[in-house]
C-alpha cells in the first residue's frame, strides 16, 4: 500500500487532470471525439476530486461532476457561486455526466460538435473553480 500525504496526491490528481484534458485536444484533432468527450470528462472529475482532497480532506465516490461541485461549494464556502453555476451549465453538465458511461459502453457515439462542447466546458469549469479556489 501506497501511503503519501494529501499535498502530493494533490498534486498528482491536478497533473492527470491536466494531461487528460491535454489528450481530450489531441483525440479531437485526430477525430476520436468519444474517446475526446470521456477525457474531458476525466479532466473535470480528477481537478474537482484533487481541490475536494486539498479543501475538505477527502474524495468522494461519484463521477457526478454536479455533485462534485457541489461538494467543493460547501468545502469552499462558495455554495452561491456554484449552484449559480450549475444553473447556467446545467444541459452541458448533464451532457459532460452522460459521457462517462455513454463513451464506453454505448453504441450511439459522439460527434465533432459534441466534442468540442465536452472541451469547451471541461475548461469553463477549470476556470471557474480555479477562480473560487483563489477568492
Amino acid at each position: 500500500m501506497l501511503i503519501m500525504s494529501s499535498s502530493n496526491a494533490t498534486k498528482i490528481l491536478i497533473n492527470r487532470s491536466k494531461s487528460f484534458l491535454e489528450a481530450a485536444k489531441e483525440n479531437f484533432l485526430r477525430g476520436l471525439y468519444d474517446v475526446a468527450c470521456f477525457e474531458a470528462d476525466q479532466a473535470v472529475q480528477l481537478m474537482l476530486k484533487a481541490y475536494l482532497l486539498k479543501y475538505g480532506g477527502f474524495i468522494p465516490r461519484t463521477h457526478s461532476v454536479r455533485k462534485l461541485l457541489g461538494e467543493l461549494g460547501k468545502v469552499l464556502g462558495k455554495i452561491g457561486e456554484v449552484k449559480k453555476f450549475i444553473s447556467e451549465n446545467r444541459s452541458g453538465l448533464v451532457m459532460l455526466e452522460d459521457v462517462y458511461m455513454r463513451s464506453r459502453y454505448s453504441l450511439e457515439g459522439y460527434d465533432a460538435s459534441d466534442a468540442e462542447l465536452c472541451l469547451n466546458l471541461a475548461s469553463k469549469i477549470i476556470d471557474f473553480v480555479g477562480k473560487i479556489v483563489k477568492i
